[in-house]
């Protein structure tokens, strides 16, 4: 069971609309996209996205709606956000594969994660582990 999530506010939906057209993200039936804030919510909704809202206790909703400063209090507890929404899935016993709403995808990456063997979590490294791109197990 693995289901693949990407993230997205209202300061992103451009982007997010131009990852899910390249990428396809249409072809995945496992595919959902996480709103964190109300109006993003209700756009993609709309236009009938697969969509779920996420509404933050750490956060108010015109905080969400805003892009946050890289490594600001508000982008790290938009951050704490995605690692908790993560959490939920995985105690569902679902395996996640995560990517932030301005990735593309360009072939399917589960193929590849799925042959390597021995791991319980896959990411992409910045200068630390980046929540970019992940593949975490139950």
């Amino acid at each position: 069971n693995t289901v693949m999530v990407s993230f997205t506010d209202s300061s992103y939906l451009e982007s997010f609309y131009a990852s899910y057209n390249i990428s396809r993200l249409d072809r995945f039936s496992n595919f959902i996209i996480v709103a964190v804030d109300l109006k993003a919510y209700e756009v993609l909704k709309a236009k009938n996205y697969p969509v779920a809202y996420y509404q933050s206790t750490d956060l108010s909703n015109e905080k969400t709606e805003k892009e946050s400063l890289y490594e600001s209090k508000d982008w790290k507890a938009k951050m704490a956000n995605k690692i908790k929404i993560i959490r939920q899935a995985v105690v569902l016993n679902y395996n996640v594969l995560l990517f932030d709403s301005d990735v593309f995808l360009f072939q399917d990456p589960l193929p590849s994660i799925l042959s390597l063997d021995d791991y319980d979590l896959i990411a992409q490294q910045d200068t630390s582990v980046c929540a970019g791109f992940m593949y975490t197990l139950p």
